[in-house]
């Protein structure tokens, strides 16, 4: 990246310039940088992240009065609210292949048992997966796909977090394939249960 202190094409300039550089404007003055496009925006690690984050978001507003105050603990920078607590803690033990927690410290509580009747249905390019919850009390559900086997479920191939009590997941924009699937769901403890069985659908 490089400061622009001179006139270059115009100083004044936004945007990208032959799908090689980024003109951009900072607190610094204006900035040339080089045009970096992602391998891959909707890989599945990319999706799962994105769909922990919209879960914690969302999970926080159904936390009870007492379970966000235990936050206020976790609170490490000034100007950090606990929700924001929550979240930077749920992320990043979704980083580390855990889930989240309901509570600061952690509530003791056991692993929930496997979802059952896993089923997906195929419309289109899109699959719904639909499960049922275990009987335990669950803070959440993962989806993860994989095109070969999945013998280990962890967040490079998450594509979905879902709220407890949902049993469905809907997964647009797929490309023509097959896709291995699996279902786990997790405590309030962020311990994972074990998954259902790899199963697959097709994707024409």
């Amino acid at each position: 990246m490089a400061k622009v202190t001179g006139p270059m094409m115009s100083v004044e300039a936004t945007g990208k310039f032959a799908n090689t550089m980024v003109f951009v404007r900072s607190k610094a003055g204006p900035v040339v940088r080089q045009l970096v496009t992602p391998t891959n925006p909707k890989s599945p690690a990319q999706t799962g992240t994105r769909s922990m984050m919209r879960w914690a978001s969302q999970e926080w507003q159904q936390l009870t009065s007492p379970e966000q105050t235990t936050w206020l603990a976790a609170v490490t920078k000034p100007g950090e609210s606990a929700f924001n607590a929550f979240v930077r803690a749920a992320m990043n033990e979704w980083k580390n292949g855990l889930f989240a927690q309901s509570e600061f410290p952690t509530v003791t509580e056991a692993a929930p048992a496997i979802p059952t009747t896993p089923t997906a249905t195929v419309n289109g390019k899109q699959v719904t997966i639909a499960w049922v919850d275990p009987a335990a009390r669950l803070f959440g559900v993962s989806i993860y796909f994989d095109a070969a086997t999945i013998t280990t479920m962890g967040p490079s191939i998450a594509v979905a977090v879902i709220d407890a009590g949902v049993q469905k997941a809907i997964i647009s924009n797929l490309e023509a394939g097959t896709y291995h699937y699996r279902i786990r769901g997790a405590s309030h403890e962020g311990i994972f249960g074990p998954g259902t069985a790899d199963a697959t659908f097709v994707i024409s």
